[in-house]
């Protein structure tokens, strides 16, 4: 098999129209990572807690002479619901973004986002008050939210099998490069005069993002298996395939998922409740989330997706994009921006080292290296913070974030379409990415309160949940690399 794959990959090739579809797509993925992290550094100024002075001390900063509040007063519950508005957003936005995929198509829904992405910065940017800040943070959530769906997706159908390792961990990438920027930029505009500068970015970058959309390619196997149409699938096809049987092969499978998908209707109706067989399916043959969930067909499918996407946010990561600089600065005395900078850093470069070995090395030991790393760190994090060894505790958490960008980063967006059915795919994606979205509020609203209860042994209860999640993968995740069908995958017929 190895060698099949390596004969297969010296003779595929990425072409540029598909370079450029996947660089596109993965800039909705930045921008979701630039919101995870821009509260992150000016967060204690934007809510009045500390004040910076800016590079305006005589005279009012361009956003006071507009009549712009200097900051908002915000307590520390407030502010932790600001942080989870955003993974609140993300849930609805999940939700919504298989349907509206399925039935619109990827790119489309693709545009929305960017343009949900630029209302929702605006109305931060002009933000005077709670309930704007709040809505303008839900509905950045809602594109992410969608955007996590759609962009996994997409990537996926319009990429040779061969080669969806490394262009799916393109997206965790642009994930922890938004993250990178936020961080960047919040290094300068951290202060009383200039925080309102990280929404006009975000602003900015969402407008770039929605005019360049138009310029990308929709899912040709969107187009065949949703729409039939052959002709505009195989144009596309044949600007992001370099070879012909490529093409062939794709439009082959996919034009059995089509003949196939009403008789796998028909046979699936069978097996579901009465109320089941009068629902959609029959037209569209694809599976509801209660039937993906409960029918034990795909319960061993559901399981691993629910599992692998929660892991993602509940090993802890989120903790220190989130409250990054308040945990730091409870570590070392000075320089927390740049400290915090740094750590960033180290996340978009693990990343970068470890997406082209994606396919190489497979899916599965990375999520196991992942969370034994992240596990590990952890325990000496809370040792450390509770023993006064300040600079142990600094260091692990470069090691925890890096752990954490080397499996359990780029893996579980890739990993959900393989795991599942082509009937559950966007089903499988957007439960998925529901789950980590619960997740993550889970982890947002919760971490602060957690840990002004229990200090530094708050990294204990990540370092129990990483052992769960250890076993968990062991037991309950197959290995996808270089598996084309589910039946492969799983080692059964469906």
């Amino acid at each position: 098999m190895d060698y099949e794959n390596s004969s297969k990959a010296q003779k595929s090739r990425i072409t540029s129209t598909l370079y450029w579809t996947v660089l596109v797509t993965c800039l909705g993925s930045l921008q979701f990572g630039y919101h995870l992290g821009e509260l992150n550094a000016i967060g204690r100024v934007m809510s009045c807690r500390v004040s910076v002075p800016g590079p305006y001390p005589n005279r009012d900063s361009p956003w006071e002479s507009l009549g712009f509040a200097k900051c908002i007063p915000t307590n520390n519950d407030q502010f932790a619901t600001v942080t989870t508005l955003l993974s609140a957003g993300g849930l609805l936005g999940s939700l919504a973004a298989g349907y509206l995929a399925n039935r619109l198509g990827r790119k489309p829904v693709s545009v929305l986002n960017c343009a949900l992405y630029s209302l929702g910065s605006v109305v931060m940017m002009m933000s005077h008050n709670l309930a704007l800040l709040y809505t303008g943070r839900f509905i950045v959530g809602i594109a992410a939210g969608s955007c996590l769906v759609v962009a996994p997706m997409l990537i996926n159908e319009v990429t040779p099998e061969i080669h969806r390792g490394f262009m799916g961990s393109m997206m965790q990438f642009s994930v922890s490069g938004g993250i990178l920027l936020s961080q960047t930029l919040s290094v300068f505009w951290s202060n009383d005069q200039q925080w309102r500068n990280m929404f006009l970015n975000s602003s900015m970058l969402a407008v770039v993002s929605f005019c360049l959309t138009f310029t990308t390619v929709e899912s040709p196997k969107w187009l065949i298996v949703n729409r039939s149409d052959y002709l505009r699938s195989t144009e596309i096809l044949l600007k992001i395939r370099s070879e012909p049987e490529e093409i062939d092969a794709d439009v082959d499978h996919w034009r059995q998922l089509t003949e196939r998908k009403y008789t796998e209707a028909d046979e699936l109706t069978e097996l579901l409740p009465s109320r089941s067989r009068r629902g959609s399916i029959n037209q569209q043959a694809t599976v509801s989330t209660l039937q993906f969930l409960t029918h034990k067909e795909f319960r061993e499918q559901a399981i691993a997706v629910i599992g692998v996407m929660t892991a993602a946010q509940l090993t802890g990561v989120n903790s220190i994009t989130f409250y990054g600089v308040d945990i730091l600065s409870s570590m070392v005395s000075s320089s927390v921006l740049l400290i915090n900078l740094m750590v960033s850093l180290v996340n978009c470069t693990s990343v970068g080292v470890v997406s082209p070995f994606v396919d190489r090395l497979g899916r599965k030991p990375l999520l196991l290296v992942s969370i034994s790393l992240m596990m590990v760190s952890s325990a000496v994090i809370a040792f450390s913070t509770t023993h006064g060894y300040e600079l142990l505790a600094s260091v692990c958490v470069f090691v925890f974030v890096m752990g954490y960008s080397l499996g359990l980063g780029p893996v579980p967006f890739l990993i959900v379409s393989e795991l599942a059915d082509h009937r559950c795919a966007g089903t499988a994606q957007s439960l998925g990415t529901t789950m980590n979205w619960v997740s993550s509020i889970i982890v947002s609203y919760f971490f602060p309160i957690c840990l002004d209860a229990m200090k530094g042994y708050v990294f204990y209860l990540f370092t129990a949940i990483g052992a769960a999640y250890l076993a968990f993968t062991l037991k309950c995740i197959p290995e996808t690399k270089g598996k084309v069908t589910v039946e492969a995958v799983w080692g059964r017929v469906y």
